[in-house]
């Protein structure tokens, strides 16, 4: 089954889309500041937000692919009128939105499953059906389909579906006003439309030389993968996202140590939480109201931890950040995998460890040859994300991790009543 495609589409005076990216959130206190965080990682700016008594999710989706706010989420309306306690909260559904295109979700105990929110012709619907059948994995599992899809099950219509539709099943815009980032773009815009009445004086030799920049760039970097890997790499390797990152084993080795040095206090502040990840260590400690230890007091002391740490504080003062850069070597450029021996073999590891773990379907998205500004081709591979938690230790989980295709890329720790709770977060790759 192929991954789902974003599809908009009109019924009557609705505005409906399908193919959104679902993620599951973990912060029901601060659920929007999370969205947000998930939207600048993945470059998208409009959401929906499914909260329920048992679910906290979201659906995401870029509005340079022609989508607006005010559209109606397809998945998000099937699983608010269709999800019940007679069903469980789980059930899978088809219903036809026109001709021979029908729209489909899969629900587990309320929550939408990755991939599973798709507009498919006939065939590729009861392929996509049969596939989420064996995923819910029981016999029983209330289906929703019309009868040309011989999948058994009670038919539902569009029409019903949109009597007395929720706002919370529209799209609304992650963010307002003009970010950072696009002020920057705006004004390079500015300065592009201004440049471009001479452009005709741009010389040939400045051209020339850009373009060797370009080249040089894009050979610097192929030349410090393969001395980092030991193993020749061609260009066309720079494009895909795992080669340059560490593998699992090299990000463990240089993130756990820097974690596990971590002084639990500093100076009277208290050890709060940290991550470590490609651009470094971030730790937080909190300052007891009470005591009479100072801002002096903790920057005097986290200097101590290591050469080219940066120290910053809160707005009151009484958080402060600890920031150490560090670097990682290029994993290099690994066969794939298919994706279910991969994805098997992932969870299957975690939960050996009794460690449970979340996966879930991304876009896949080329990287750019260093230097140059063309677009970058088409990913021919599929991105998965991976997460999970646990008093363990990361060197304890992650012995004998699978690792063709597979990036760690992020580990945290955070105290609580003097235990502390590890996460482990990646991505994998698959063919």
């Amino acid at each position: 089954m192929t991954p789902s495609t974003l599809t908009p589409f009109p019924y009557k005076q609705y505005r409906l889309v399908s193919g959104l990216f679902w993620q599951p959130l973990e912060r029901p206190r601060a659920y929007m500041k999370e969205a947000r965080e998930i939207g600048r990682r993945h470059r998208m700016d409009i959401v929906t937000i499914r909260k329920t008594e048992t679910v906290l999710e979201a659906g995401f989706v870029s509005r340079q692919a022609g989508i607006t706010k005010g559209m109606y989420s397809m998945a998000s309306v099937l699983a608010h009128k269709l999800g019940n306690e007679a069903n469980g909260y789980s059930f899978l559904a088809a219903v036809r939105i026109d001709g021979d295109r029908y729209a489909m979700v899969a629900v587990d105990k309320n929550g939408i499953l990755p991939n599973s929110d798709r507009i498919e012709d006939l065939a590729g619907t009861r392929e996509a059906m049969n596939e989420f059948y064996s995923l819910l994995g029981r016999p029983n599992i209330k289906i929703y389909a019309p009868p040309e899809l011989e999948f058994g099950g009670e038919e539902v219509t569009l029409e019903s579906l949109l009597t007395g539709l929720s706002r919370h099943n529209q799209l609304r815009p992650l963010f307002f006003g003009l970010s950072r980032r696009e002020v920057l773009i705006f004004g390079v815009t500015l300065i592009m439309v201004a440049v471009s009445g001479v452009a005709g004086k741009i010389k040939y030799d400045q051209w020339e030389e850009a373009k060797r920049l370009q080249e040089k760039a894009a050979k610097e970097a192929l030349e410090s993968v393969n001395s980092q890997t030991g193993t020749e790499h061609m260009a066309t390797a720079l494009v895909h996202p795992w080669t340059t990152r560490p593998t699992p084993k090299e990000f463990l080795s240089i993130c756990q140590p820097q974690l596990t040095k971590l002084p639990l206090s500093v100076a009277g502040w208290t050890f709060s939480e940290a991550r470590c990840d490609a651009t470094g260590v971030d730790a937080l400690y909190q300052r007891d109201v009470g005591l009479p230890i100072t801002v002096s007091h903790f920057i005097q002391q986290a200097s101590v931890y290591g050469p080219g740490v940066s120290v910053a504080f809160s707005g009151d003062n009484n958080i402060a950040q600890i920031k150490l850069p560090l670097t990682f070597p290029a994993g290099g450029d690994d066969p794939l995998l298919p994706l279910e021996q991969i994805r098997n073999a992932i969870v299957s590891h975690f939960q050996s460890q009794l460690v449970a773990v979340n996966i879930a379907a991304k876009p896949s998205e080329a990287q750019s040859l260093p230097g140059q500004s063309d677009k970058p081709p088409q990913p021919t591979w599929l991105t998965w994300t991976f997460s999970a938690g646990s008093q363990l230790a990361p060197a304890d989980v992650l012995a004998q991790f699978p690792g063709n295709g597979v990036r760690v890329m992020a580990i945290s720790v955070a105290m609580s009543d003097i235990l502390l709770t590890w996460r482990i977060e990646g991505e994998f790759y698959a063919q």
